[in-house]
């Protein structure tokens, strides 16, 4: 499960598709920038297929366990099959 500890490298995948949370950040009405997250949905290829932006880090978290965790979950720091030491994949 994607948590406050691995949200920036774990992911969720499917056959076709891979979903997780990047960080950015937006101008206030103050010009004070903000950090936001997206969930991102992309193929394989890394063509992008959804975003999704929330103001906080914890609302990202909730809606991208929410929707893909049935999904595969992958963990390339905590590789479970394949080479344990290559986490290019």
């Amino acid at each position: 499960m994607i948590d406050t500890q691995n949200w920036n490298y774990c992911t969720y995948t499917n056959n076709n598709f891979k979903a997780y949370i990047s960080i950015g950040g937006d101008f206030t009405e103050d010009q004070v920038v903000k950090e936001i997250y997206w969930v991102n949905v992309t193929t394989l290829e890394n063509q992008s297929i959804s975003q999704k932006t929330h103001k906080d880090m914890q609302s990202a978290i909730q809606q991208i366990n929410t929707q893909y965790a049935h999904w595969t979950f992958s963990d390339p720091l905590n590789p479970t099959s394949g080479c344990s030491s290559c986490s290019a994949h």
